[in-house]
């Protein structure tokens, strides 16, 4: 799946309150310092309109420790069958239902997250996705409010990241032999394994987090 160097513009913010500032240009009124004999059609340019959405990555606590979240507060997930060289998302068609990738969109907000980290990639459908440190990031479906994060541990495959992009909780500290529940666990009961090799290629048909 194509990747290359994001150039989103990217803002970075010193605190978790994020704003987005704009502001709008004078327009020339017609007639307006104009001087005898001059034609008077000057027509005032349509102001443009302020932008309303935003890409936001920041910094908040958890019950599993430190974790990024979107402008709305929802955990972000890493995936262990992605790739991180280069970035290529393997969720796809059912799984992208389950867990919606994060949309890449213009200018990215960061706050508590190093900005050279953040990038994106091109998926096949032609969308854009916002990448971690390499991992595609991603929203889980069954997660209801800021804070919620039920996709943590989920298939032994799905973590909350971290602002270096690395597993949160149990993912990052568990042995690679370990088979035991993840804190926060979802509705899936299936163990949280560690050790899932993240180089795994083969798509994702949804089976995880289910």
């Amino acid at each position: 799946m194509p990747w290359r160097r994001s150039r989103l513009a990217l803002i970075a913010l010193p605190g978790l309150a994020a704003t987005l500032i704009t502001s709008a240009c004078g327009a020339l009124v017609p007639g307006a310092n104009s001087t005898a004999g001059q034609p008077q059609n000057t027509v005032a340019p349509t102001p443009a309109k302020a932008r309303t959405s935003y890409g936001m990555l920041s910094l908040a606590s958890s019950e599993i420790g430190l974790i990024v979240t979107d402008a709305n507060g929802n955990t972000l997930y890493r995936f262990d069958k992605d790739k991180t060289q280069p970035p290529t998302s393997t969720c796809v068609n059912a799984c992208a239902t389950q867990w919606p990738p994060v949309p890449a969109e213009d200018p990215v907000m960061v706050s508590g997250v190093d900005p050279t980290l953040v990038t994106s990639l091109t998926r096949a459908d032609g969308s854009e996705q916002m990448v971690l440190a390499g991992w595609p990031l991603y929203r889980f479906a069954r997660d209801k409010k800021a804070g919620d994060v039920l996709g943590q541990g989920s298939g032994g495959t799905w973590w909350a990241a971290t602002p270096e992009g690395e597993k949160a909780g149990a993912g990052a500290s568990a042995p690679a032999s370990a088979a035991q529940p993840a804190t926060g666990a979802p509705a899936s009961t299936s163990p949280a394994e560690s050790g899932t090799p993240r180089s795994a290629a083969s798509p994702d048909t949804g089976s995880d987090g289910n």
